[in-house]
């Protein structure tokens, strides 16, 4: 399954935002990897720390240090001293961020999160491109399968199940106990 949506983030000052729960909100219940693609050369995303506020502000300090609008090299200011900045700024971090999920949450570390890293002075609406890979998890550990004569409980983890036209399904434990199962015999 390929899901892809736009949407648009609204205006943000200079620095680096955290944009996590805009973009979570968007992603389907689904096991898969997550691609996140802004679609600007003026800002960038990037994942790190969501805790500490302290850590965006660091970001800002080292990254005006690192490529300094004062620097009167640059040719690229037909938008002002935040011009070419704002490009070396986003090529350095990236225009784009991708995270594995499991029942559409996020399997990142602790205290993850996605930023949006602004780099222009005058504040703008930003597109991002989300595009999500994956399959929908049919059953969980827990869940129980009805068929004509009793129940079976799945009460191990499993890593894959397949369906065939028969409705006839195929567990792949992860403690290596397979068996087929045929849920008109259940």
């Amino acid at each position: 399954m390929v899901f892809q949506k736009t949407i648009q983030l609204p205006p943000f000052a200079k620095g680096f935002h955290l944009i996590t729960d805009k973009i979570l909100r968007e992603i389907p219940n689904v096991n898969g990897i997550v691609q996140v693609f802004i679609q600007h050369t003026s800002a960038s995303l990037t994942i790190n720390e969501n805790a500490d506020p302290t850590v965006r502000m660091d970001f800002e300090t080292f990254f005006n240090n690192l490529v300094s609008e004062d620097n009167s090299n640059f040719l690229h200011t037909d938008e002002g001293p935040d011009d070419m900045t704002s490009h070396i700024k986003s090529s350095l971090l990236g225009s784009s961020v991708s995270f594995p999920i499991k029942n559409g949450k996020p399997e990142w570390g602790l205290w993850q999160g996605i930023y949006l890293c602004e780099h222009r002075k005058n504040p703008r609406k930003r597109n991002l491109f989300i595009t999500v890979i994956g399959e929908k998890n049919i059953l969980n550990s827990g869940d129980k399968i009805t068929g004509n004569n009793s129940d079976l409980e799945i009460v191990t983890d499993f890593d894959e199940i397949n369906f065939d036209k028969k409705n006839k399904f195929f567990l792949d434990i992860s403690k290596g106990n397979n068996k087929d199962y045929n849920l008109s015999e259940c």
